[in-house]
């Protein structure tokens, strides 16, 4: 493996385990009102992730 391809494949690990850390931080029920205010923005921002990791083609690469 060139050290390019590691550095690719440090990526889409290092993204899969934040996309992974947001579904871990949601699985936390408290339903009070800051909760349900924290866990719209942490909505926001986890598909933002998906969304940019889509972009630059994260989400269909598979790690070996």
């Amino acid at each position: 493996m060139t050290e390019s391809a590691g550095h690719v494949q440090g990526i889409i690990g290092t993204w899969q385990t934040c996309v992974a850390a947001f579904d871990i931080i949601a699985s936390d029920r408290n339903y009070s009102l800051d909760y349900v205010i924290a866990s719209v923005k942490l909505e926001v921002e986890r598909i933002r992730l998906i969304m940019w990791g889509e972009v630059v083609g994260l989400s269909d690469a598979q790690l070996d």
